[in-house]
């Protein structure tokens, strides 16, 4: 028997919204349910579409922007942050994913 992890609401929330329910499905694939149904849930916690949310929140970084760089280098600046924010979330869930799938196989194998 070789069961996966399956990501959590929790799961879903931690990526919001810097990944859209298109990447997480296409990320964890089967561990995932369908990008409809992540869109669903985040409907549900009243969230807007995470590509909406994301583009208020680099518009809105502006407010605390560095008024001696440029808008366009901040607006890479917040999407490079978003980015490493994105790929750490993602690594914190590949990692449970990992550990429970590991000791399920720990204990198939005691039987």
């Amino acid at each position: 028997m070789n069961r996966k992890y399956k990501l959590s609401e929790r799961d879903y929330i931690d990526l919001y919204p810097y990944a859209s329910p298109k990447e997480i499905k296409s990320e964890f694939g089967e561990r995932s349910v369908s990008s409809r149904q992540i869109r669903r849930i985040y409907h549900k916690h009243n969230l807007e579409p995470s590509t909406k949310a994301l583009e208020n929140f680099i518009d809105k970084s502006f407010a605390v922007a560095d008024l001696s760089v440029s808008e366009a280098d901040w607006a890479a600046y917040t999407r490079e942050q978003v980015e490493l924010r994105k790929q750490k979330q993602k690594q914190g869930i590949w990692k449970r994913a990992e550990f429970y799938e590991n000791k399920l196989q720990g204990l198939e194998d005691l039987k």
